[in-house]
């Protein structure tokens, strides 16, 4: 049942690659000899089953874009491919042997139906060149050693563990790493200046599910509908010229549910079990500060007052666990809390509640700050820049370090000679040279670099409508200093009715759609977005509801199935002979249980 590889080092030509399948097909006769099934761009990886195992391959895929001069695909189909020799039961194994092999088989179809819904034509997306489950600040930091297909946003980790242990370092030549989520980008022209924006939506393979089987936290510390969100403004043309800045979403880090009911839309919300020492919610948190930096800025857009309470009960022991976490933090390790009504700011504000996001995106920024990369006009004698820069080649502390008290900062000369062959051990100035474009300069290119410090983390009850409308607040500020930062735009705030903002919209709107299908099972409440372009409120209102109707029947009658379709493609359930089948299960949450990150 386990597959075996190996790969042959030996160097083909044409000629004697047409002699060996020859010398194969021949000497297979008896099975058929070998036929041509299908071509592929991309090895998946492989995932065994009760009858053998299957190859699963990119046949078909469409270019998205690029990042920092890499094309990323899309994966546009993808075939099962069996790996195992045909098989019928002879006259003597029996009845009972044509019974249990038929019984078999009928589960085998079962889960590769189940393999089948994971939508791999939709929303996964690749590059062969680039290591797109890192943003790009962690791409031009030293390298940490770990397996790239280890990380917590590339889907096919479980896929590709057999591969990876059979072929070792080679592995990397037949199998790409895929991502599940969001990749959006546009060119746009101001003043004729020409960049491209990205927004690419990383989705966690941990804790992952639908909207009423995965809520809150698990014992790991990992929070369900997580998802990276990282904007890009590419400017490069001779020189690296790009800014990035990195915000997440997340379930509300507790332990608490809903179950889904055939006679209520809204379903009550439940602490699930008392956790005194908040110690999954202070695992999240810390992980948080781990990957990005701090602060960590937790933005809640919950309500605060109901008639019937429900939001209420997890915005108060949200506060708690976050009042209790800073009461045992060193004051550098403090979590910055923003309790924001949404609902009650905009009845009460009506369209001024968006400038009042905008404000708290821009204190954050203040805080965080954001990466860019951008070609310095310092001469080689000096030795201050602006507050928040660091070194491309010298700096040796902590990606999470800030700069000293005085905001100093230097600029290290970087002579760009093509792309790097070495993959370990890369210092910063390797990595720059490998992850932004791979162009060749005459001349030496002094470059200043601004890093990241910090993330803003943003949730509402699913982590879909609210948190969308603020994550766009967040990235149209964030923006303006984006665009301000390569030198596009002067440091103005931009305007929510100028054109670039207008495509920063319809970006977010298109992400929010394809992050909310994923989880919830329609395309998200787009109130906002619909109403300051003008659509006619009736309309709007009508779209609204045929969304939730969608919502709750997805929600309702499909998602358990969906579930169990993500734990079988993620290996969170391995299947096994003999042992139950995972739509017998009562219960996944053991199958949840803390991982490694």
């Amino acid at each position: 049942r386990q597959l075996a590889l190996q790969e042959d080092a030996h160097w083909y030509s044409k000629h004697e690659l047409a002699a060996l399948k020859q010398t194969i097909h021949n000497g297979n006769k008896a099975h058929g000899g070998l036929t041509f099934v299908t071509k592929g761009y991309a090895l998946l990886g492989a995932i065994t089953l009760l009858e053998g195992t299957y190859l699963i391959l990119v046949t078909e895929r469409c270019s998205l874009g690029t990042v920092a001069g890499h094309v990323v695909y899309g994966v546009s189909e993808t075939a099962v491919v069996p790996v195992r020799m045909g098989s019928k039961p002879t006259h003597l194994a029996g009845l009972l042997a044509h019974t249990k092999l038929a019984s078999v088989q009928a589960d085998e179809r079962r889960y590769l139906k189940l393999l089948s819904m994971m939508p791999l034509n939709k929303d996964f997306f690749y590059s062969s060149t680039y290591p797109l489950h890192n943003s790009v600040q962690r791409n031009v930091q030293p390298a940490s050693g770990a397996s790239p297909f280890e990380s917590m946003f590339v889907w096919n980790a479980f896929l590709t563990r057999g591969v990876r242990a059979a072929l070792g370092a080679s592995a990397s030549m037949w199998i790409v790493s895929i991502i599940h989520g969001s990749f959006v980008q546009r060119k746009v022209s101001v003043f004729g200046r020409v960049f491209s924006i990205s927004l690419i939506a990383r989705r966690s393979r941990y804790f992952a599910g639908t909207r009423y089987l995965k809520r809150g936290v698990n014992d790991g510390g990992h929070v369900a509908n997580d998802v990276e969100t990282e904007q890009i403004v590419d400017a490069t043309l001779q020189a690296p010229r790009l800014a990035s800045v990195t915000q997440v979403r997340g379930s509300i880090p507790l332990f608490w549910s809903q179950e889904a009911s055939r006679f209520s839309p809204k379903p009550d919300i439940r602490l699930q079990r008392c956790d005194p020492w908040y110690d999954a919610t202070t695992k999240h948190f810390n992980q948080l500060a781990s990957r990005y930096g701090r602060p960590v800025v937790v933005l809640s857009l919950i309500k605060s007052v109901e008639k019937h309470p429900r939001e209420m009960i997890l915005r108060r022991e949200l506060a708690n666990a976050l009042t209790f976490i800073n009461q045992r933090a060193p004051s550098e390790e403090q979590l910055f809390y923003i309790h924001w009504d949404f609902a009650k700011y905009i009845k009460m504000h009506g369209d001024r509640f968006f400038a009042e996001l905008q404000r708290i995106a821009a204190s954050t920024l203040h805080h965080t700050s954001l990466l860019y990369i951008r070609q310095s006009h310092a001469r080689s004698e000096d030795r201050i820049c602006s507050p928040g820069t660091s070194l491309v080649e010298e700096q040796t502390e902590s990606p999470n370090s800030r700069t000293d008290e005085a905001g100093s900062a230097r600029v290290n000369k970087w002579s760009g000679k093509g792309d790097s062959d070495s993959k370990d051990d890369l210092g910063q100035e390797a990595c720059l040279q490998k992850h932004t474009s791979q162009l060749e300069y005459s001349t030496e290119v002094k470059l200043e670099v601004c890093l990241q410090n910090g993330v803003l983390r943003t949730n509402c009850i699913d982590c879909l409508d609210r948190t969308n409308v603020a994550q766009f607040a967040f990235g149209m500020v964030a923006l303006g200093k984006q665009l301000s930062a390569l030198g596009l735009m002067d440091d103005s705030p931009l305007e929510l009715n100028s054109g670039v903002v207008a495509v920063l919209m319809d970006m977010y709107q298109a992400m929010g759609d394809t992050l909310s299908l994923q989880y919830g099972g329609s395309e998200a409440h787009q109130s906002f977005f619909a109403e300051h372009r003008g659509l006619w409120k009736g309309l709007s209102h009508s779209k609204e509801v045929l969304t939730s109707m969608r919502r709750y029947y997805n929600n309702t009658y499909t998602d358990a199935e969906k579930q169990d379709s993500i734990n079988l493609f993620l290996g969170n359930f391995v299947v096994s002979p003999g042992e139950a089948a995972i739509w017998e299960l009562e219960s996944d949450r053991y199958l949840h249980a803390p991982q490694a990150p």
